[in-house]
């Protein structure tokens, strides 16, 4: 029943009572004009009065035996929704809290227990808030939270480090509202921590994720560029390949033998400088011939599919080899350091090529001279051949595409050999690294695996 039913209510018994008492006054009066005048006293006014008292009586304690038991089942009721409640604040998988002007907590639900560290006693007995925050500037920027809420202005979501009663760290939004008393001063704060922690984790990796995902997109764009440049490169050496190859053969033998008739002639004053400056430039067209049928030779194992036949080959005897077929410089010292019994498993005519322009590439990289150190060991499961220089070395920025085709930085030449190189090196089981530093030279290690012998 509300207030105002209650307040009208008890009129009416005022009402009454005030009725009763002009009875019994009336009934005095009439008493007292008795005694004075006995004749007209009469015993009905003092009835009358009791009556009207004895009615107002009974109908006082029902109301209050009314009163009474809705009180009791409004006690109930609310006992009833504030249990309800309280059990719905423990099961929410949020923190719930209240705190006073000064933010101490008063009450916490299950949630901010399990998830602080703190007991129940703990909580009741009072933790400021400013003990669960982390940073000092944190703290600050709460109080000044709960300062504009206090002022009537609403509260943005804002997120905190908290810090667990073990000093776990972890990420907290705080949303809050303001306690009231009936003349609407605020008295405290009630609302919802929340733990955001696994959500900013998430985010993170999503971030990480949306990053990768860049630089992945970005590598298949690069490789796809690639594979479309190296294509066309395919299709260059067929035709580079089908057309001048047989021409270029025929070029290379046609000036050898011509350079070994000129030798041969014999004709007075064979010492004459004509003959000798013809055979110097018979033996100039030879080499260019030679160095554009290597040209063709590289794009065409470029492209082509590779198919090594593998033997077991003594290594110093065939280092020996690659080396008696290549001129080397007077200024230019060679130093090996290969054991006679070293043996290895490859492609001799394969591995010929890529040691023979590696060899070639030293020299040309140590025009003023310097050392060329061949060595060669077994480590387990591999045989290991490093050819390394004195010479020029190679810049940083190039490095990560040494082994791009069509890179060079040589005034001559396509940029194939490297490539080609590798490729061979690859075909036979093996890779091949390079490490080089400006003005101090170049280091070109292959790896053969040992498994294969």
């Amino acid at each position: 029943m509300s207030g105002t039913c209650w307040n009208r209510d008890i009129k009416e018994l005022i009402r009454t009572l005030a009725e009763a008492e002009a009875a019994i006054k009336i009934s005095t009066d009439s008493q007292v004009d008795a005694v004075l005048d006995p004749v007209t006293a009469t015993p009905m006014l003092l009835r009358h009065a009791q009556e009207a008292l004895l009615r107002a009586k009974d109908e006082l304690e029902k109301q209050v035996l009314q009163r009474t038991k809705e009180l009791a089942l409004s006690n109930e009721a609310l006992a009833k929704s504030e249990a309800r409640f309280r059990e719905m604040a423990e099961l929410l998988p949020d923190m719930i809290y209240e705190m006073d002007t000064a933010l101490n907590i008063n009450y916490a639900n299950r949630a901010a227990f399990e998830t602080f560290g703190y007991s129940q006693k703990e909580f009741a007995e009072g933790i400021n808030v400013s003990q669960l925050l982390v940073a000092e500037d944190e703290i600050k920027c709460v109080r000044e939270t709960f300062s504009t809420i206090a002022l009537g202005q609403p509260h943005q979501l804002h997120t905190y480090r908290m810090k667990k009663k073990d000093g776990t760290l972890f990420f907290c939004e705080l949303k809050s509202a303001p306690i009231q008393d009936a003349g609407g001063k605020v008295t405290g704060f009630r609302g919802i921590f929340r733990d955001i922690t696994e959500h900013m984790m998430a985010d993170e990796q999503l971030k990480r994720y949306s990053d990768d995902l860049e630089i992945i997109v970005e590598d298949r764009t690069k490789r796809l560029r690639d594979a479309e440049r190296l294509a066309a490169i395919g299709e260059t050496a067929v035709m580079i390949g089908h057309d001048l190859r047989n021409p270029l053969q025929n070029l290379v033998t046609t000036t050898y033998l011509a350079r070994l008739k000129v030798e041969n002639l014999s004709i007075p004053d064979i010492n004459r400088p004509e003959k000798q400056a013809l055979i110097t430039d018979l033996r100039t067209i030879e080499e260019q011939s030679n160095y554009m049928n290597r040209m063709v030779l590289d794009l065409q194992d470029y492209a082509r599919p590779l198919s090594p036949e593998m033997r077991v080959v003594d290594l110093m005897p065939f280092m020996n080899k690659v080396l008696s077929s290549l001129v080397i410089p007077s200024d230019i010292e060679v130093q090996m350091d290969i054991k006679d019994e070293l043996t290895w498993k490859i492609d001799p005519t394969m591995m010929t090529r890529v040691l023979a322009n590696l060899i070639t590439n030293a020299i040309q990289a140590m025009p003023h001279g310097g050392t060329l150190a061949l060595a060669a060991a077994r480590t387990e499961g591999e045989v290991v051949l490093t050819v390394r220089d004195t010479g020029l070395g190679i810049s940083a920025d190039i490095m990560p595409e040494i082994f791009r085709p069509l890179i060079t930085t040589k005034a001559r030449g396509m940029g194939m050999g490297l490539s080609v190189g590798k490729r061979l090196v690859e075909a036979q089981g093996g890779h091949i690294n390079i490490d080089s530093e400006v003005d101090k030279g170049t280091a070109v290690v292959i790896k053969v695996p040992y498994k294969h012998i």
